[in-house]
């Protein structure tokens, strides 16, 4: 735990801003907030873990008792629209948060995680030791980012001023986190069914809530 700080699933006000160079225009004044959540546990996520990327592994056990978990944490929050990444374990994930809710879930590919190419299904441990000419393969940092931020953005001009229940990957939620708050993607950690709450107004997005978020601690001199 050195070198991190453990926000804890509380309501933490945060005051992380931040822009996107092809955000919607300003709505004037209209506020679209987001609940973005990571997909329960797969038998790729258990110690050792492997690499999942956009293989398509399944909810185990435990990731569908933690759908229905992620469920009751949010069944007081109104939701007006679902949207999830093609992947089975983030449909499945929000297949149990809609089901008293009534609602369609809206696919949307650019919300699966990050493609890791021919490192798919390696051991964690394996992967982080390889060396950066090995990974010629595995989408960019900067192009997750860029098609996240694509995604949310067309969510907010078909959804204008709704509260957007969006289930997701970790390589997504990390680097919309690491945009906001200016730190590496791979130092943000968010477990599974972790969450976060964010808004967009006024060209503005705002990171206000973490959930079982790890954030590295700012650097001191």
């Amino acid at each position: 735990m050195n070198n991190y700080v453990l926000l804890f699933i509380a309501v933490i006000t945060m005051t992380f801003c931040g822009v996107w160079a092809d955000q919607p225009e300003s709505n004037g004044g209209v506020k679209t907030v987001f609940y973005l959540v990571r997909h329960g546990e797969t038998e790729w996520n258990r110690h050792p873990s492997r690499i999942e990327g956009i293989t398509d592994v399944p909810l185990n056990d435990l990731g569908r008792s933690q759908a229905y978990d992620i469920k009751r944490v949010l069944e007081d929050i109104h939701i007006d629209v679902i949207y999830s990444s093609n992947l089975s374990r983030a449909y499945e994930t929000a297949e149990v948060i809609s089901v008293d809710r009534f609602q369609t879930i809206n696919i949307d590919n650019r919300l699966q995680g990050r493609n890791f190419g021919s490192w798919e299904g390696v051991d964690h441990d394996v992967y982080k030791a390889a060396p950066l000419e090995a990974l010629t393969d595995v989408e960019t940092d900067q192009a997750v980012r860029e098609r996240s931020f694509y995604a949310l953005s067309d969510i907010v001009k078909s959804n204008p001023g709704k509260t957007v229940l969006v289930i997701s990957h970790a390589g997504v939620i990390r680097n919309i986190i690491g945009h906001l708050v200016n730190a590496s993607p791979p130092q943000v950690m968010i477990s599974n069914i972790g969450y976060i709450k964010l808004s967009y107004n006024n060209s503005i997005w705002v990171l206000e809530e973490l959930h079982d978020v790890l954030l590295p601690e700012p650097a001191t001199r």
